[in-house]
């Protein structure tokens, strides 16, 4: 059966795909971090040490967490967090937190606790990287786009075959973007 989450594997499955050694070395970076700090703060475990040992924890475990997850979901999901990202870029205008004189960062916090302090515009770039590998016609990237568009547009044939619904011929922006890139770049000059 078809989990949404995890895909067709089971969760044991998917873990053993991981490397561990990337996930050691990771780890190991992480500790590096914590003992630098504790080095730089003269041996004082809670004057930001502690605190950044607690995020690698929670770190590595989310991104378990993520590697776990079918890609089926991510791309299900990709819209509604492109939104969310969105939101958060303006936001930052609105309750940004000012740090070095630029006012870039957002304080993730649960009641007076702060968890983190993200940086949208850096969750962006790597959007942006993503379709410019597209662009640029990236092998891997090209064969997961792929991959998964047969998915969704299998979930449209099946939508549009119980609704009844059929097409003379299909658009898709893909096949027309570089026209309109090409217009937007001819109004530009």
């Amino acid at each position: 059966m078809y989990n949404l989450l995890l895909g067709y594997k089971k969760t044991t499955s998917k873990l053993s795909e991981i490397n561990l050694l990337l996930v050691v070395l990771i780890f190991a970076l992480g500790l590096l971090g914590v003992a630098m700090i504790y080095a730089a703060t003269g041996g004082d475990w809670l004057s930001g040490a502690k605190q950044h040992f607690y995020r690698m924890i929670f770190a590595t475990f989310f991104m378990l967490f993520i590697a776990i997850i079918d890609l089926r979901l991510w791309y299900t999901i990709s819209y509604p967090f492109y939104i969310m990202i969105l939101i958060l870029l303006i936001s930052v205008d609105l309750m940004g937190v000012t740090v070095n004189g630029s006012k870039r960062w957002i304080d993730l916090q649960i009641v007076n606790y702060q968890l983190a302090r993200i940086q949208p515009s850096e969750i962006m770039k790597l959007a942006k990287q993503e379709l410019m590998n597209w662009e640029k016609n990236d092998k891997e990237t090209r064969d997961i786009w792929k991959m998964m568009n047969e998915w969704v547009y299998g979930g449209f044939d099946k939508t549009y075959d119980l609704l009844g619904v059929s097409f003379d011929k299909n658009y898709y922006e893909s096949e027309t973007y570089l026209l309109g890139k090409n217009i937007m770049e001819e109004g530009i000059k």
